[in-house]
């Protein structure tokens, strides 16, 4: 009797298992992964205040998209327009600048 219960769970066990792998393989080649028509979304992790993260964000749009250069700048200054102070956009742009002319050339 344990035998035939043993098996039974088994099967069952790999059943399963056999046809949540499918499904996954199956979901996969409907969704594309890369979809260049529309316009790259960011996620919002930036901090505003720090020049160094200007830069880096900077140099990855540089790297990984250069023809969004102006859409992709003026996205982080909207979201960080109201946390700056007067006169500190001018210098954040510069260090955002210098990070872009570096990423281009990688």
């Amino acid at each position: 009797m344990f035998k035939f219960v043993f098996l039974m769970v088994t099967s069952a066990l790999l059943l399963g298992c056999s046809s949540a792998t499918s499904q996954v393989s199956t979901a996969q080649k409907h969704n594309p992964i890369i979809d260049t028509a529309t316009q790259t979304k960011r996620i919002n992790t930036t901090q505003c205040l720090d020049a160094d993260d200007w830069y880096l964000d900077g140099f990855r749009v540089g790297k990984s998209f250069k023809a969004q250069k102006t859409a992709m700048y003026a996205q982080r200054v909207k979201f960080c327009q109201p946390t700056l102070k007067k006169g500190a956009l001018k210098q954040f742009k510069q260090h955002w600048e210098n990070g872009y002319r570096v990423g281009i050339k990688k």
